[in-house]
């Protein structure tokens, strides 16, 4: 986005102009010797509200995750690996069991009835009959709904990023727990996890249904529909956040600290364990690296007051401090 304008009516989420300062941070990034972009930016930021912003955006990037790559003495805690450290969590043991289970049962309904599927820190970009291109997240699930009078995909876990051949004839849908999400051709990411989904539109125009509910939503614009009550809200979020997981990058204003992980556990292989409630639903902003889950872990806890514990190399516990 070069247009100075743009920026300001595109950028959305818990803080507009935190959103804003994040993508000029990627952008001066991927265009340093851009002369029109270090001008617009320039004016951009002789808005005192905008330089605030933008100063706290350059903190958090500091803070979390890209900081922890560049600099490779950020390391993870050693493997906790006597006696004493492991009654020191006591709960460990219930919780890697819970987890077992809860991974297991899911996991070969998954592959029983997925068409398309990803393993964690994968991605897969396929193309769909119709010409479409899905391309799946990590630890991700998908199933083909071709036929009839519409053409589409059941999102069965994890995400996706839909680019939609047009066909003004046969609607393309998308079916994500009890949501549905109809467009024609359009560009667009999906998220279904436990409790929600979540629809961001970079392109074109989606309607979005839920139990009754509905909303039609325009290139950055991101609907949140709970599962439970099939409550839908809205809101705008930064066109440069949308579908960056597919660049390695997660950028979040607003999001919790347990959204985060969540998106995190895609990237690693192994188990992220975050057994406390209160620190699990902190409201934090940030731009990590998928590409390297476990250094992202370590600068989100260390930005907001955590920790984590390395119990073996794949399975890691965050705790406040």
């Amino acid at each position: 986005m070069n247009d100075n304008d743009q920026r300001s009516t595109a950028a959305a989420g818990h803080d507009p102009a935190l959103d804003v300062a994040f993508d000029w941070i990627l952008d001066l990034k991927a265009s340093p010797t851009d002369r029109d972009l270090r001008n617009a930016f320039e004016a951009w930021l002789a808005v005192p509200a905008h330089a605030a912003a933008y100063r706290e955006a350059e903190e958090v990037w500091e803070l979390t995750a890209l900081a922890p790559r560049a600099q490779p003495s950020l390391r993870l805690p050693p493997p906790i690996r006597s006696r004493a450290g492991r009654r020191a969590l006591p709960w460990v043991g219930a919780a890697l069991a819970a987890s077992i289970a809860c991974v297991a049962l899911p996991g070969l309904r998954l592959a029983l009835q997925a068409d398309y599927r990803t393993d964690p820190a994968e991605t897969r970009a396929v193309t769909l009959p119709d010409g479409s291109t899905m391309t799946l997240d990590g630890d991700s699930a998908a199933a083909l709904d071709d036929g009839g009078k519409t053409r589409g995909v059941d999102l069965l876990a994890g995400r996706a990023y839909f680019e939609v051949a047009k066909n003004a004839q046969r609607a393309f849908v998308v079916s994500a727990g009890e949501v549905e999400v109809t467009v024609h051709g359009t560009a667009f990411d999906v998220l279904l996890s436990e409790k929600t989904v979540s629809v961001a539109v970079a392109e074109g125009s989606v309607s979005v249904e839920a139990v009754g509910q509905g909303a039609n939503l325009h290139p950055g614009e991101r609907a949140l529909v709970d599962l439970v009550t099939g409550r839908i809200t809205t809101d705008r979020v930064a066109p440069g956040s949308i579908a960056a997981w597919r660049e390695g990058q997660l950028i979040v204003n607003g999001a919790t600290i347990g959204e985060i992980i969540g998106e995190l556990r895609r990237y690693h292989r192994g188990m992220i364990i975050l057994p406390e409630s209160s620190f699990a639903a902190r409201r934090v902003a940030g731009i990590f690296d998928l590409r390297d889950p476990s250094a992202a872990l370590q600068g989100l806890a260390r930005a907001y007051g955590g920790h984590v514990v390395a119990l073996t190399p794949y399975i890691l516990v965050v705790k406040a401090d």
